[in-house]
């Protein structure tokens, strides 16, 4: 089967460089597969594996990005922190924090950051409503208009 050389980056490194004989990546659009010859092209991946095949012998998975939590703009701050307080507790000497979350159970983050993804009636607060860079809550506002007709 033919390869085709691929490339994988992220705005921190490169994740990924060889020559392929497919691909399959959960790309912003959906599963994307990707053979050679096929045309080039640039997406933006979702968290999860990808599956290449360097050559007879079955796929590789390489892990592209793990969803840990779903949180809403305004806890990101407390996200973030409770995240720094883990790895400062619990990483290996000189251990970055890309090797750690790398290393610790998903499941372990996620429950961590559990509690700031529930946003119903009982645990929304005013500030939920309010868009990051405004003051106050969005509010639905009908005007007459031309493209109101």
């Amino acid at each position: 089967m033919p390869k085709f050389a691929l490339r994988v980056v992220s705005v921190e490194r490169s994740l990924y460089e060889g020559d392929v004989e497919f691909l399959v990546a959960n790309g912003a659009g959906g599963e994307l597969g990707v053979l050679a010859h096929h045309a080039p092209l640039m997406t933006i991946l979702k968290p999860g594996p990808l599956r290449i095949q360097e050559s007879i012998g079955g796929p590789e998975e390489v892990l592209f990005g793990r969803l840990a939590a779903k949180v809403p703009a305004r806890r990101a701050g407390q996200a973030v922190a409770r995240l720094i307080e883990l790895y400062s507790a619990e990483k290996l000497e000189a251990e970055s924090p890309d090797d750690f979350f790398a290393r610790v159970p998903l499941s372990r983050v996620s429950s961590l950051l559990a509690d700031l993804e529930q946003m119903d009636e009982a645990t929304a607060t005013p500030d939920d409503f309010v868009d990051l860079g405004e003051t106050k809550a969005f509010e639905v506002v009908l005007q007459e208009g031309e493209c109101a007709a």
